[in-house]
């Protein structure tokens, strides 16, 4: 048993089976033997896109200390290879399941912890976007489609809309810096977030985490995984529930915010139906229910921390991603079929009216401006998104390195925005109905050609038609 403590009081209980422990994921790199060794279990940046640490891999010999490198593993190029041997600036962040203090809030985290990737979070998840290098959504995304970074899961692509959920069950997390577009398609010029998660490879892993802390904030995870029937089918599944209550006093309810309730859960199988051919099926589900005060509180206020909002701010999301793919390996190449569904239902209602921070500007008792709809936002946003992908690559153990294939991504995008403004709250009045429909297909191909031993030319292409 491991016992951590953060900013609350936090116990970790990970439980293993037959095969051993299953901890946190370390990367270890070689010194040379005439130098002074590294301290066991620090960490060491690497250049500008890896961080690793230094763990012991055998007893000590002679008074010094045997370490060797381990392969950091990235899918930016839609197949696994070693991250340098990638011409790309990619960042990974390794296991942000365990390690991120925050797992609520881990989408947005990992922008606190990879360089040159920032995230944006005002509350609401439907609303919390990235930028990779400075390149993003120039302020609020006015669609799905408002982007210039796209998101994936297991290199397969999800709406913008659904970027930000909950990272669990998570291997690492690749932060893909520059243009994208060859190989994640369209709207990925500033780069891509790749989602890695745990495959279901077999081995019994099982593994309960449980939180509690002031505010009434609790975790809880519980992730199971193993063999189904031998050589045949393995499975892994994972559950979440995360939630609090908030500090900031709401003087008209009475209640504390933001109070959040969280419920996810993520399922895995992998079936081998032939000795070259195996089918991965997956699904994810999160429920995200949160109310939150206004983007302002007035400082030294009455009972500050304190707002004066009716009815709090609301948001309410619920999301599906489901995906299956299938693979097969010839002699010379291996060819993968794919296909991916999202279902995003997502709801909001704010006053941006403040009672506290209108009465200190016009002299008017707070309770005046805390009417019902007298400054109201109401946002509704439904998408629908199809994907499918046919892609061929190369043998891993081929001279040559090359991918090609064609997909087609599709999403019905609807969305209505009802304000009313009053007081001179940032809101718009009247309606905005939306209704949108995307069909993007695309062709795309990348060789790597061996110009020398230490060179090597990539030529690509992307070809994409909206219909």
């Amino acid at each position: 048993m491991k016992i951590t403590y953060l900013s609350q009081v936090s116990v970790l209980a990970l439980a293993v089976g037959a095969w051993g422990f299953l901890g946190l994921a370390t990367v270890e790199i070689a010194h040379a033997q005439d130098g002074a060794p590294p301290v066991t279990g620090e960490e060491t940046t690497v250049g500008e896109d890896q961080t690793i640490s230094l763990e012991e891999t055998s007893a000590p010999v002679g008074g010094e200390t045997e370490l060797e490198a381990v392969t950091i593993e990235v899918t930016a190029r839609r197949e696994a290879e070693d991250l340098l041997n990638v011409p790309a600036s990619v960042a990974v962040d390794q296991n942000p399941s365990e390690s991120i203090q925050n797992p609520s809030e881990g989408a947005a985290e990992v922008g606190r912890r990879v360089p040159n990737y920032s995230v944006n979070d005002v509350g609401t998840p439907t609303q919390t976007f990235g930028a990779v290098r400075g390149v993003g959504t120039l302020g609020f995304p006015l669609n799905a489609f408002d982007t210039t970074i796209t998101y994936a899961v297991n290199g397969l692509p999800i709406s913008l809309l659904a970027g930000s959920h909950q990272l669990l069950d998570l291997e690492r997390v690749e932060v893909l810096r520059g243009p994208q577009n060859v190989l994640f398609g369209r709207s990925s010029q500033g780069g891509t977030i790749n989602y890695v998660t745990r495959k279901p490879d077999g081995e019994r892993d099982i593994r309960v985490r449980g939180e509690i802390g002031t505010d009434g904030e609790f975790l809880t995870d519980v992730i199971l995984g193993g063999t189904i029937i031998e050589d045949r089918l393995n499975g892994r599944g994972s559950f979440r529930f995360t939630g609090g209550d908030g500090f900031v006093q709401n003087i008209p309810t009475g209640e504390t915010l933001p109070d959040r309730q969280i419920l996810g859960g993520r399922g895995a199988l992998r079936a081998f139906l032939t000795n070259r051919t195996t089918l991965d099926v997956s699904g994810y589900f999160e429920q995200d229910e949160r109310e939150t005060f206004s983007s302002f509180i007035l400082p030294d206020g009455p009972d500050f921390p304190a707002s004066s909002v009716v009815p709090p701010q609301t948001s309410d999301r619920d999301l599906f991603i489901g995906d299956a793919v299938l693979r097969h390996e010839f002699n010379k190449f291996d060819l993968t079929t794919s296909f991916g569904y999202q279902r995003i239902n997502f709801e909001s209602v704010s006053d941006s009216t403040d009672g506290l921070i209108f009465s200190e500007l016009t002299g008017a008792p707070s309770f005046f401006f805390d009417t019902p709809g007298t400054d109201e936002g109401i946002l509704a946003q439904e998408e629908r998104t199809f994907f499918g992908e046919i892609r061929a690559t190369s043998s891993p153990d081929a001279d040559t390195r090359w991918i090609m294939g064609v997909g087609v991504y599709r999403s019905n995008f609807d969305s209505m925005v009802t304000g009313v403004n009053s007081f001179g709250a940032p809101i718009p009045n009247g309606v905005n109905d939306t209704d949108l429909t995307l069909t993007d297909v695309s062709g795309f191909g990348e060789v790597s050609l061996n110009v020398t031993d230490r060179l090597t030319f990539t030529p690509a292409y992307p070809v994409f038609a909206d219909v």
